[in-house]
């Protein structure tokens, strides 16, 4: 009675029908062999909800039921590798996907990006598949999004808007072999050589813990070097990042800063160089915390009064341009700089003047220091 009543809702109208949707039962090659865009990779495994899967050769499986109203989807080891069980995502016809001429269209879009000539455009990404060639498993990937202009952004603060006549829409297409098909994994790595990948693996571990122990920086990009290994630190404000530096300061780390802080337009970003121990032990801070240190020492009072307009690097040591108020003297400022003393600046020299013009025709008369740190 109950298989009566089912047929004649459908009859009526009244219950979705999944009888379009073709049946996708298999096991497809994604990981090794497949070449795969890595912004197809990320959308397919996103829009099926099947993120976070074994590492090594990967398949995709999908079992579709006899009528088409469910799918399980999920990431398996290739039969050529030892079998993890691994959970699966369960979709619902009319819920999660819908059906027309042969073609899954999975209903969720998700938030994506894509480079465009000159920015990055922002907005979402539906995904559809269908069979493929040779029994494959095609997808198409539709992105579509605008370029987006920051308003106002300063550290924690931002607001942003989408900029006119700079939507567009992306179609993405990928292909998947089916398993028993697809090309034999790549030969083990020489173990030699992953011997040397894994130690190198742990100093990188070993070195981001201990910067993130004595810095409680963000830690960016990791890049090894001849001389040792290049860091990206990051801070949520100025201030952070002086105290950033300040523990590398007082830290045993042999470090140098390769390219000063500078605000990108969420955070404050910083990169150095860790030294090796064969590559000798130096300490040499950014031109961005001496001049903060400079700052903090110099004399002002009631009449007379400096203040640094601009610090450099200049080969080892650094170059500073101090502005010179109520008639104080390069060396009025320099030896106050010096009675108060430093544990960062060992001596600071006058070594000439510059001018500084102004846009209304105005200038004036800065003292141009040489400034050396204690090493």
């Amino acid at each position: 009675m109950r298989c009566l009543f089912l047929l004649l809702l459908l009859a009526l109208g009244l219950v979705p029908s999944a009888r379009a949707c073709p049946d996708l039962t298999g096991r497809y090659r994604i990981g090794y062999g497949t070449f795969l865009e890595p912004t197809a990779y990320r959308g397919i495994v996103t829009a099926l909800r099947v993120t976070g899967g074994p590492g090594g050769v990967l398949d995709l499986e999908i079992s579709s039921s006899s009528d088409g109203r469910t799918m399980a989807v999920g990431l398996l080891a290739s039969p050529t590798e030892r079998q993890q069980p691994q959970p699966h995502a369960k979709l619902s016809f009319g819920a999660d996907y819908d059906c027309k001429d042969g073609v899954v269209s999975l209903l969720a879009p998700f938030d994506d990006t894509r480079k465009s000539d000159n920015d990055y455009l922002e907005g979402t990404t539906v995904v559809s598949m269908r069979r493929g060639s040779g029994g494959g498993l095609a997808f198409a990937l539709q992105f579509t999004g605008v370029q987006r202009l920051d308003l106002y952004s300063y550290e924690s603060a931002r607001i942003r808007v989408p900029l006119p006549l700079t939507r567009r829409r992306l179609v993405e297409k990928a292909e998947l072999m089916p398993a028993d098909l697809a090309p034999p994994p790549p030969p083990p790595p020489n173990p030699a050589k992953l011997a040397r990948e894994r130690a190198e693996e742990r100093t990188v571990d070993t070195l981001r813990s201990k910067v993130i122990s004595l810095t409680g920086a963000l830690i960016g990009v990791i890049k090894t070097e001849t001389e040792g290994m290049r860091l990206q630190l990051i801070a949520s404000s100025s201030e952070q990042m002086l105290r950033i530096e300040d523990s590398l300061l007082t830290s045993d780390l042999p470090y140098e800063v390769v390219t000063e802080p500078y605000w990108d337009g969420r955070s404050w970003v910083v990169s150095i160089l860790v030294r090796s121990a064969r590559a000798g032990s130096v300490r040499r801070p950014s031109a961005f915390r001496v001049e903060k240190e400079l700052e903090k020492l110099l004399c002002r009072t009631n009449t007379k009064g400096s203040y640094v307009v601009k610090t450099k690097r200049n080969g080892e040591d650094y170059e500073a341009r101090v502005a010179l108020l109520g008639g104080m003297t390069a060396a009025e400022a320099a030896d106050c700089l010096t009675r108060r003393g430093s544990n960062l600046i060992s001596q600071t020299l006058p070594v000439g003047t510059e001018l500084q013009y102004f846009g209304d025709g105005d200038k004036r008369e800065l003292s141009v220091w040489r400034v050396t740190v204690w090493r």
